[in-house]
């Protein structure tokens, strides 16, 4: 479909390493798994940074447009929370919260095939990633890692 090639372009000409493009091609995998189809159903929206919501509604999911994210830390903390409130039950999170590398069960908390599944959390990374300074870069690293592993 048009829409999964001309984000995974977008994604691609970002340049930021091999684990971000490892993540990017495995969405692209789950997503032919789910045979494109595009469900009307997304992810949670529990502490999702507002950026995400504002480029959802506003900027009409112009992938040339990205939000402009002006408290990068605070991003950064919301992205956490969000990406933390997304996952199934049975994933074990640290004493931060954020969510550990590992275990195995049911995926069924982030299957929500399509446009408003995890291409939105991939390109909040990407957005992040713009954003970022030494204060998140660390977080942000994680981040990638933690989805690149999902």
């Amino acid at each position: 479909p048009v829409w999964v090639r001309e984000s995974f372009n977008q994604l691609e000409g970002r340049g930021y390493g091999p684990e971000f493009m490892r993540a990017v091609e495995w969405w692209t995998v789950l997503e032919r798994t789910y045979g494109w189809e595009t469900s009307t159903k997304g992810l949670g929206t529990d502490r999702r940074p507002s950026e995400v919501g504002h480029w959802l509604r506003v900027l009409r999911r112009n992938l040339a447009k990205p939000p402009q994210i002006k408290k990068e830390s605070q991003y950064a903390m919301l992205w956490w929370e969000w990406w933390a409130g997304l996952q199934p039950a049975w994933r074990e999170c640290d004493n931060r919260g954020i969510p550990v590398i590992g275990g195995s069960g049911d995926w069924n908390a982030l299957r929500a095939p399509g446009k408003n599944s995890l291409l939105i959390v991939l390109l909040s990374l990407a957005w992040w990633r713009e954003a970022a300074t030494n204060a998140t870069m660390q977080r942000w690293t994680a981040a990638l890692a933690d989805v690149a592993w999902v």
